[in-house]
């Protein structure tokens, strides 16, 4: 009991350090949305919050080391994983984020409500650089859907550029919808597959009630973001019929878990 007791006082010490003082030191992988930090920042009020864009190949290694308490990382089932080796680190998902197609506003497709596979032929592509995490990802999608012989006009080394691509050279793009702009049009793929979004922090950089409402504060973030696309709040409006199937083609987890 009195160990019990012990473990409840210093969580609750842990979760007020965070919310009264210090500094969270917050690593995300491509590029970092100012409006991310205002939501971090309002979520933390008292804390110093320090982001940093960086690589999500580097994401895990550098919340390891500690040079970060908390990143994003960006992943795809076999594909591109998330690996945990170091027992200090936790994870939570925050989205299963569809990959759809990106297409410029004025293109004959921009307005379909889907897209077939067969669709894709003929297509201009812009793809992503061989040290951007969506790489294999990219090949391994349009490869499956027939388009291993595409026409790729240019490599991108984000998805900000890929999107600039897009619009001005008429090209399509394959995107997570958290990875594409306003200024690009994004039609959903008929059977799409998901990456995941999630989240990786030190334990001994916050509390699990710390983390626990990191994660749903993210959630929330990511989830207004993805609805700010009138494409996937179309796709959402097809997906409102009681179906068992629209729980796993929601971009926003229902339940927060942390591991």
């Amino acid at each position: 009991m009195l160990a019990v007791l012990a473990e409840q006082a210093d969580a609750i010490i842990a979760e007020a350090a965070v919310d009264t003082s210090g500094t969270l030191r917050f690593g995300i992988e491509e590029w970092t949305p100012p409006t991310l930090r205002g939501a971090l920042r309002a979520l933390f009020p008292k804390v110093d919050v320090r982001t940093e864009t960086i690589l999500s190949a580097d994401a895990v290694a550098t919340v390891q080391r500690r040079t970060l308490d908390a990143a994003l990382v960006s992943s795809m089932g076999s594909v591109v994983p998330v690996e945990l080796s170091d027992g200090d680190l936790s994870q939570a998902m925050i989205v299963r984020d569809p990959v759809w197609v990106a297409l410029p506003a004025r293109h004959p497709l921009a307005g379909h409500s889907v897209l077939e596979a067969a669709q894709l032929d003929g297509l201009s592509w812009i793809g992503y650089a061989r040290s951007h995490w969506f790489s294999p990802v990219e090949r391994y999608l349009l490869n499956g859907m027939g388009q291993r012989d595409r026409r790729v006009c240019h490599y991108a080394g984000g998805y900000h550029e890929a999107m600039s691509w897009v619009r001005q050279m008429g090209a399509a793009a394959l995107t997570p919808l958290t990875g594409a702009t306003s200024d690009v049009r994004v039609v959903p793929l008929a059977d799409t597959q998901y990456t995941e979004l999630t989240l990786v922090w030190h334990k001994d950089a916050m509390s699990s009630g710390i983390a626990r409402r990191l994660v749903e504060m993210i959630r929330r973030y990511y989830h207004q973001y993805a609805r700010s696309f009138p494409s996937y709040r179309s796709w959402l409006g097809d997906l409102t019929d009681g179906s068992p199937e629209v729980p796993s083609r929601m971009v926003l987890l229902d339940s927060p878990r942390a591991s």
